[in-house]
């Protein structure tokens, strides 16, 4: 009873929110330095969603947690692409959408999927996300499991469609929040470097091994070799699964890597499909 109460008095002021909504906010990470949740958004690749953006955390970092949900409620919503589920760190903000359907705004979560450092705390195979999204209309989830299956919208970018000389036959990219890697002769990139730097990097690899989830998905779409080192459930329930390894035995597991060919265009006639239903549903 008490929870209810305070999350009644914590969203308040959505209660008496005018009818009438200004259009569309995006919500997505960006005032970071992981290229993944900058690139993962998907107004960068489709024009009719190139409107205003305001960061998942902004709370924390532009806005107090009002004003922040006051900027927001007055529009239909956006959100994705990103680990934002079973996240410790997003879930006021997964709860602030989930609230603002139940009032009647339209919430999209475009390529968002389950991301838990805790791997072994919970069945991530279940299918299953602690969070209720059935009144969310359009849930599309990187995730294979019960829901519709979109995969993140970076897979748009035209960066994906260079050509590069393969240069080097191992390379490493590297999530910039953990130092897991042991030294190293081989070539390395870390995942606060450009989008651009970073496709160039894996496309001049035959081999790519990386804890990084976009980097992971980049490779597959550009049809290298993987293999992931997991730092959370996120590397689980993939569409296109690829070997787990870890940074001190990798070379023993690249007989097991796989190349999809397809799974660019897939990911690309997937997230085209799901634009449609999205644009129809707010009316753009």
């Amino acid at each position: 009873m008490l929870g209810n109460y305070l999350q009644k008095r914590k969203f308040r002021h959505i209660e008496h929110a005018g009818a009438d909504y200004d259009g569309v906010i995006n919500i997505h990470r960006f005032n970071t330095n992981n290229v993944g949740d900058r690139a993962s958004a998907p107004y960068l690749y489709f024009s009719e969603l190139r409107r205003k953006r305001i960061d998942i955390l902004g709370f924390k970092e532009e806005f107090d947690y009002h004003d922040w949900t006051s900027e927001i409620a007055q529009n239909n919503v956006v959100v994705g692409g990103g680990g934002f589920l079973e996240r410790k760190g997003f879930k006021h903000s997964i709860d602030f959408f989930l609230h603002l359907a139940e009032k009647g705004r339209k919430v999209v979560f475009w390529g968002i999927g389950h991301n838990d450092p805790r791997m072994g705390s919970y069945d991530y195979y279940s299918h299953k996300y602690s969070h209720d999204v059935s009144g969310i209309k359009l849930f599309g989830t990187r995730d294979i499991n019960k829901h519709e299956w979109v995969p993140c919208a970076s897979c748009m970018s035209n960066n994906l469609d260079r050509k590069y000389e393969t240069k080097q036959e191992i390379g490493i990219v590297k999530h910039h929040s953990f130092n897991n890697l042991p030294e190293s002769s081989y070539p390395v990139i870390y995942n606060d470097s450009s989008f651009e730097d970073v496709i160039k990097f894996i496309g001049e690899s035959e081999y790519v091994v990386t804890d990084s989830y976009h980097a992971m998905y980049w490779s597959i779409l550009m049809q290298k070799k993987v293999l992931v080192v997991p730092n959370s459930t996120k590397m689980f329930n993939l569409k296109f699964p690829v070997p787990h390894t870890d940074f001190q035995s990798f070379k023993s597991h690249l007989s097991k890597t796989v190349v999809y060919n397809e799974a660019l265009d897939i990911c690309r006639d997937r997230n085209i499909e799901f634009a449609g239903k999205v644009f129809d549903y707010l009316g753009l």
